[in-house]
């Protein structure tokens, strides 16, 4: 089972959330935009509310899968999509095999790119510190990294980090494993014809600014949106900015469209 709300009325977005987080990381960007559309959040499976992974998914592919059969039991036929870093890559698998259910692209701190092997390597480390140590003790130090002023918020980072202790060791095992071998996406985003707007941090130690102007450079519908004073976690560090982007890339690619 996939849990999944729907708040608002409108042109349809789905947003998916990232690794060690759920729905709930929307609440503020989610009830400040669902006065203009319908609104889909969602816990990936192993996250929040939802079932467990399974555990013979073993790829981005799968799990993108179990979020199109709830959007479909839902009724969504089409959506902008919205993913925060691993929201954004299965939000990117699901634009490459199920276009006319997607209609646009909001990736947020996400990339289209695969991972470099010395980022295998590090994903290769998390997986052994987790196992060795506690998925606990690994989130203590993965939520410090999220945030380019924790002090700035505190609250949100709190928020943040409770969301995050409440995932299971097997879970973030497994989607780390998942992350470590997704597909390049790049060649695909450059030929197709997605409206598709990039917000990146520019303060972000986990997609650098440098990864994300390039993915910027490469998108041949839509723009990016750098964000000053901003690491990992847009739309909870600069939610004003999140949301006034998203309305002013709908207006501008989609209303016509959905």
């Amino acid at each position: 089972m996939i849990y999944s709300t729907t708040t608002g009325h409108g042109t349809p977005l789905v947003l998916l959330h990232g690794f060690c987080e759920t729905h709930h990381i929307w609440d503020n960007l989610g009830s400040s935009i669902s006065s203009f559309y319908r609104v889909i959040t969602l816990d990936l499976p192993g996250f929040g509310d939802s079932d467990p992974l399974p555990e013979n998914v073993k790829s981005i592919q799968q799990v993108a899968d179990i979020v199109v059969e709830e959007l479909e039991r839902l009724g969504v036929k089409h959506a902008l999509f919205v993913g925060h870093s691993l929201g954004g890559y299965v939000a990117i698998d699901i634009a490459s095999r199920n276009q006319s259910m997607v209609k646009g692209l909001v990736l947020i701190n996400s990339n289209i790119f695969a991972d470099s092997p010395e980022k295998k390597l590090t994903r290769d480390k998390i997986i052994r510190f987790i196992k060795k140590h506690s998925a606990q003790r690994f989130i203590i130090q993965f939520i410090e990294d999220l945030f380019y002023d924790k002090k700035a918020s505190l609250a949100t980072y709190n928020n943040v980090k409770q969301m995050a202790m409440a995932c299971t060791e097997a879970s973030l095992v497994h989607y780390t494993q998942i992350m470590r071998d997704r597909p390049d996406n790049s060649e695909w985003i450059t030929q197709g014809r997605l409206p598709t707007l990039v917000i990146a941090g520019r303060h972000d130690t986990i997609v650098p600014l440098t990864v994300s102007q390039e993915m910027i450079g490469m998108i041949p519908i839509g723009y990016g949106k750098v964000l000053d004073n901003c690491g990992h976690m847009a739309m909870c560090e600069k939610p004003n900015e999140c949301h006034n982007s998203i309305v002013k890339f709908v207006s501008e690619y989609l209303e016509v469209n959905i």
